[in-house]
């Protein structure tokens, strides 16, 4: 009377549509990966090339305005911060302060 056990099973089929939107959102990661990795060697045109495609993904915000800081367009690099910091982005705001340095150094 005192032990009682019982368990569910539960078994999900993969759909096509979900299936391709797996494959959607690995493929927005692996730009968002080779992006990152671009900054990290400087490249920032070629990055920003790739983060085109990623345009209204938040992921994005904060590595397109270090991509607009680093070529030097400041208000646009604002704007993106900004952007990153209403989705959430804890590095935006630091990268946001950075700015007003870069414009007094320029």
């Amino acid at each position: 009377d005192l032990r009682n056990a019982g368990y569910i099973q539960v078994y999900y089929d993969e759909t096509e549509e979900v299936k391709a939107k797996i494959a959607a959102e690995n493929a927005r990661i692996d730009i968002l990966n080779k992006a990152t990795d671009l900054v990290n060697r400087k490249d920032y045109s070629s990055a920003m090339s790739l983060l085109e495609q990623l345009s209204n993904d938040p992921r994005a915000f904060n590595l397109i305005g270090v991509c607009h800081m680093m070529a030097d367009e400041y208000d646009r690099a604002e704007a993106m911060f900004n952007k990153a910091i209403q989705a959430g982005d804890n590095f935006a705001p630091k990268n946001r302060d950075e700015i007003e340095k870069a414009r007094m150094a320029n």
